[in-house]
C-alpha cells in the first residue's frame, strides 16, 4: 500500500511546474498590456487637456496669432498655422507674446516627445483681427505617444501611437 501511494505521487511532481508554465505567459501578456493601455489614457488625457487650455487661451489673446513672414519681413495674418513645439523650445523669442502663451499651454503639459509635436491654431472668422471676433478658434494638437512595454507596438504604427486632440472655442471680443 505504500508502495503505490508513493508512485502516485511521483506522477504529479511535475504537474504545477507545468501549470505555472502554461499561465505565465498569459499572466505577463495581460499584465503588460494593462500597464501599456493606462500609460496610453494618461498620455491621451493630457494631451486633450493641453488642446483645451491652449485653445482657451487662444479664444481671448487672438490679435497677435497666426502670422506668416513676407518676403518684405513683414508679417502677414493668416487663418491657420502650424507650430513645432520643438522649435518654439529651441527658439521662443521669435514668436509673438500671444503666441507664447498658447504654446507654453501645450510645451509645459507634454514635456517629453516634444520634438514630434505640433500646434495647429485656426481661426474661422477670417484672416483680420475683426472677422475673427465672429468666429471659432480650433486648436488641434498632434503627439506621438511611446509604449513601454511594446505590446501595444505590435502591428501597424511599432513602439507609439500618433494621437491628435482638437478643441474648439468661441472667440470672445476683448475689452
Amino acid at each position: 500500500m505504500k508502495n503505490i501511494k508513493k508512485h502516485n505521487r511521483s506522477k504529479e511532481d511535475g504537474q504545477s511546474m507545468l501549470e505555472f508554465v502554461l499561465v505565465l505567459p498569459v499572466f505577463l501578456l495581460l499584465l503588460f498590456m494593462i500597464i501599456d493601455f493606462g500609460w496610453l489614457f494618461y498620455n491621451m488625457n493630457n494631451v486633450q487637456t493641453a488642446t483645451r487650455n491652449a485653445a482657451r487661451v487662444a479664444c481671448v489673446e487672438f490679435t497677435d496669432t497666426c502670422f506668416n513672414t513676407t518676403a518684405e519681413g513683414n508679417w502677414d495674418l493668416v487663418d491657420s498655422k502650424e507650430y513645432s513645439i520643438s522649435d518654439y523650445v529651441a527658439n521662443s523669442s521669435s514668436y509673438t507674446i500671444q503666441e507664447q502663451d498658447i504654446l507654453d499651454q501645450v510645451s509645459n503639459s507634454l514635456t517629453s516627445n516634444q520634438d514630434t509635436t505640433t500646434v495647429t491654431i485656426s481661426y474661422s472668422g477670417g484672416p483680420t483681427v475683426e472677422e475673427r471676433i465672429d468666429g471659432d478658434v480650433t486648436v488641434a494638437v498632434k503627439y506621438r505617444i511611446n509604449s513601454i512595454t511594446g505590446i501595444i507596438g505590435i502591428g501597424q504604427g511599432g513602439m507609439y501611437r500618433d494621437f491628435t486632440a482638437t478643441s474648439t472655442f468661441k472667440v470672445e471680443k476683448n475689452g
